[in-house]
């Protein structure tokens, strides 16, 4: 009898962790914020800006930028968890066709009219650090627990 107690809650226990872990994968969706392509010319350098606009009182979330080539190879990638008002920038210098993407995870749950991650990339001469052009991404809403 005890032999059986003894299994059933270990089977309940095994059970009540895998559905709180697939709750949790759920809540940790990744959702991606997408430039279109730009051309890194030869003598120029590109920085990729992401950050996370929110109510000061708004939970962090984590992103990782990466710069893909046009194959959708990684080129370059970079981490980092963003608190309201925070931003993260990546630069790279390498002459080719290129696009920037933000895998975005946030798992707080917390919605707000605001809570918005907005990228950039900005391209520049590395000679003289002159700004040439930006191409901009629109602003992406985080919503149950990613960006739509």
């Amino acid at each position: 009898m005890r032999k059986r107690l003894a299994f059933g809650l270990v089977a309940l226990g095994v059970l009540t962790g895998a559905v709180a872990m697939h709750a949790f994968q759920l809540t940790q969706q990744a959702r991606y914020a997408n430039s279109g392509l730009f051309t890194v010319g030869p003598r120029e350098g590109v920085r990729f800006h992401v950050a996370l606009d929110d109510a000061a009182q708004g939970a962090p979330l984590r992103v990782v930028l990466r710069l893909l080539d046009q194959g959708g190879g990684v080129v370059a990638d970079d981490r980092a968890v963003l608190r309201p008002g925070q931003s993260k920038s990546m630069e790279f210098h390498e002459p080719g066709l290129y696009r920037a993407q933000a895998e975005v995870l946030d798992s707080s749950g917390q919605l707000s009219a605001r809570r918005v991650v907005v990228s950039t990339v900005e391209l520049f001469d590395v000679d003289d650090l002159i700004i040439k052009r930006f191409v901009c991404g629109a602003g992406d809403v985080i919503s149950h627990g990613g960006v739509r």
